[in-house]
């Protein structure tokens, strides 16, 4: 069986006014799924078309569609087809153009180039965070730990005190827990309580100008202005619980955090003679909210916590070695929004 040669049609299309080639116009064979496009010199070219009669148009946005009718191709037939488009002017409806800063694009759901960011559920979701949002980011790029048992950020090989930490604006100078049992095994940070967690890795903006590696900003979260809630939860290494609501619906809420280790208290009755290290902590945090206006907010936040740790003699050459800490941490803030551009924020912590 020979099947039947087709047929081909090509050419160029130009501007009829000025004899310019027209880029990118259609050239359609109608009542058919058949055509190409003009390229930068406006040829096209229609291959492989079955003998019969066409009608070929050729189009384009801001010129008159120009139509021929009644071509016949024949078997094996390559037909040479100009076309030249009087320019038309066409009337549009308007094009509204709405923008927004790469702030406002990064505080919602985009990235900056060079900021690794963690949402509490994907901190809950990473293994062997201990749901602590230092291990949790040190998974990301960019950012590494000094050993797989502490929370101590390394970035392009800085120390870890070329860091800067920054809870809810201000300064945290120790973030890291353990020094001396686990080396900063844990970080001071709660998950349960944790709205936002950034890690800059590089282009940070003026106000943190002293960081010689990186900054990680870490954001908390207000009590509830609507409801009253309770949260607990336990993992490999403490156990603590939220609650929060509101004691003015829709104008000041309050937050209650704490959370304490368990370990050293079960080792106590297992291990009379002492003979491993626990240490352990305990933290509290209590956050109120006061809703002025739509335009204006204050918060005040208190935290205490401590920690210890006791190396036996056994491990520590007949000298017995321990480790105490114990922090207090007060912030006042006052956030007052002039207009959708301008925030002036004051702080005191």
């Amino acid at each position: 069986m020979f099947s039947q040669p087709s047929a081909a049609l090509h050419g160029h299309v130009i501007n009829q006014a000025t004899g310019a080639p027209i880029a990118h116009a259609q050239v359609v064979l109608m009542n058919t799924k058949l055509g190409a496009s003009t390229d930068t010199s406006g040829y096209y070219r229609i291959a492989a078309l079955p003998p019969g009669r066409y009608a070929v148009q050729a189009a384009c946005i801001g010129f008159e569609n120009a139509r021929r009718e009644n071509l016949t191709l024949s078997a094996g037939q390559t037909l040479v087809l100009d076309f030249a488009l009087a320019p038309q002017a066409v009337q549009m409806q308007a094009v509204e153009v709405e923008g927004e800063r790469l702030w406002d694009k990064y505080q919602t759901d985009v990235s900056l180039i060079g900021t690794q960011r963690m949402r509490p559920s994907e901190i809950a979701s990473v293994p062997g965070a201990f749901d602590d949002p230092t291990r949790a980011i040190l998974l990301r790029s960019g950012a590494t730990g000094a050993g797989d048992f502490n929370s101590f950020l390394t970035v392009r090989g800085s120390s870890p005190e070329q860091n800067l930490v920054v809870m809810d604006g201000a300064v945290i100078p120790n973030p890291y827990r353990f020094r001396l049992a686990m080396g900063g095994g844990l970080s001071i940070f709660d998950s349960k309580i944790t709205r936002d967690v950034r890690l800059h890795l590089g282009g940070y903006t003026a106000e943190y100008g002293n960081a010689l590696a990186s900054v990680m900003e870490v954001e908390t979260r207000e009590g509830d202005l609507q409801r009253f809630q309770f949260r607990g939860g336990l993992n490999l290494t403490d156990a603590g619980g939220v609650l929060e609501g509101p004691l003015s619906k829709g104008k000041i809420s309050f937050l209650l955090s704490g959370r304490r280790t368990y370990f050293d208290l079960l080792a106590e009755r297992l291990d009379k003679k002492r003979n491993a290290v626990y240490p352990y902590f305990y933290d509290l945090t209590n956050k109120w909210l006061f809703q002025l206006n739509d335009k204006n907010k204050i918060t005040l936040a208190l935290s205490a916590s401590r920690e210890a740790t006791e190396l036996p003699s056994v491990f520590a050459d007949a000298v017995t070695l321990s480790e105490s800490a114990a922090t207090r941490h007060a912030m006042l803030s006052w956030k007052s929004w002039r207009s959708e551009r301008v925030l002036l924020e004051t702080l005191l912590s």
